[in-house]
């Protein structure tokens, strides 16, 4: 047997491995697609409990061999009825990661986003960009989420031009833990921020070329909904130290 394998041809070697290795590489590109879809039907199983209606089409897969990307077409989300009414409805979401670390995932939701409720009884938000990167721990925890936006514009009934835009912003959060429980790290940064309809300028003036912002935020954040958690956030001793607004 040793024998017959020391007489297979170089170039047969070549393309055994050739073989082997997209073999492997395919394998892992559908892992990921298999965990990609896993991750979100967890996460939406979740909302749902908490109250939450959530509806879209059957997921699809594409992006091989680069990425696994997971498509949600008509996409529908809808606040419990105990909450603050409000509604979301995109064209799509796509979720995509590299076949090598699908917890390395990105939420791409560039594109137009139709809202209501909130204080306005229908408005647009429209994302030229629009990408949430999170990254989960093996216990299936966010440890890192970092946010990049970019071309957002806000539109309302009965306006010619937008209300608000936005050219580009970034937030980056990350998980510590310690001796006294867990600290959230927050950056945010947002450039030319324009907001034409604020009421009180003398508060906070409507067109801002800069802002940044970092804060540590100290205790667990529990399930539910964000009021809910919040409050039993603040109710358990979690604070929000501010360390910098520019």
């Amino acid at each position: 047997m040793s024998t017959s394998l020391r007489q297979i041809p170089r170039p047969a070697w070549a393309a055994i491995v050739v073989v082997l290795g997209a073999g492997l590489y395919t394998a892992a590109w559908f892992s990921a697609a298999a965990v990609l879809k896993g991750q979100a039907a967890t996460w939406i199983a979740a909302q749902q409990r908490a109250g939450y209606v959530i509806d879209h089409s059957e997921p699809t897969v594409s992006g091989f061999p680069a990425q696994a990307i997971v498509t949600y077409a008509d996409w529908r989300m809808a606040a419990p009825a105990t909450s603050t009414a409000w509604a979301w409805r995109t064209p799509a979401i796509r979720v995509s990661a590299a076949p090598w670390a699908p917890l390395r995932f990105t939420v791409d939701l560039a594109g137009d986003h139709q809202v209501t409720g909130l204080g306005a009884a229908q408005s647009i938000i429209s994302a030229a960009k629009a990408l949430v990167r999170p990254a989960l721990s093996t216990e299936g925890r966010i440890s890192e989420i970092d946010v990049d936006i970019a071309g957002v514009t806000v539109s309302l009934p009965g306006h010619d031009t937008a209300v608000a835009s936005i050219e580009t912003a970034a937030l980056a959060v990350t998980r510590e833990r310690t001796s006294d429980g867990e600290v959230w790290h927050v950056t945010a940064d947002a450039a030319n921020w324009h907001a034409p309809l604020l009421e009180d300028p003398s508060a906070f003036t409507p067109n801002v070329r800069s802002l940044r912002f970092t804060a540590d935020l100290t205790g667990a954040l529990p399930s539910g909904t964000l009021p809910e958690a919040l409050r039993a956030w603040h109710e358990s001793g979690g604070t929000l130290e501010v360390r910098e607004l520019l």
